[in-house]
């Protein structure tokens, strides 16, 4: 047996044991085609979600639920008590969130009253992006628009107050 023929063998023994697991395993067995349901409550077809599917998908919107609440508090937290480049990129990310992060708006109101103009500035596009999900964002923005002393702020929270107009 030449070193080639040794090299294959496990490889072969490997895949051999994959296939028999995967064959031994519930329902491998049972013809695609048959409309009645797998002993795992799952329908072959895929048209109609057992209960099992319907309850496998809880948890997974349950986990991601409290990610982005962990989420949203974490760049809450960052935004009101980190550094000056830490707030401003946690502004910024808030932003991406769109509206999942309305929990932020008051936070992200509070720091328009700052003397960092790249904070404001990041926080009045956030409240563009976030979106017209608060009654305060509105007035927030048009007080921007018509009291902050940088003209870069003004013109973004005239971008902003469009933004929001054109998505109601």
């Amino acid at each position: 047996m030449n070193r080639s023929e040794k090299s294959c063998c496990p490889v072969v023994g490997v895949v051999s044991i994959v296939l028999f697991a995967v064959c031994v395993l519930p329902g491998c067995s049972e013809s695609t085609s048959n409309p009645t349901p797998k002993p795992n409550n799952q329908s072959t077809s895929g048209a109609n979600p057992s209960p099992s599917s319907t309850d496998d998908a809880k948890p997974k919107q349950d986990a991601a639920d409290l990610e982005m609440k962990n989420k949203l508090e974490s760049l809450i937290e960052k935004l009101e008590e980190g550094a000056s480049v830490v707030r401003v990129k946690a502004a910024d990310d808030l932003g991406q969130l769109g509206p999942a992060a309305k929990e932020a708006i008051p936070s992200l109101i509070g720091t328009l009253d700052e003397s960092n103009v790249k904070l404001r500035l990041s926080a009045i596009k956030a409240l563009g992006m976030i979106g017209p999900v608060s009654k305060d964002v509105e007035p927030a923005l048009a007080k921007a628009l018509k009291d902050d002393e940088d003209e870069d702020v003004r013109e973004a929270a005239q971008a902003a107050l469009d933004k929001i107009k054109a998505g109601k």
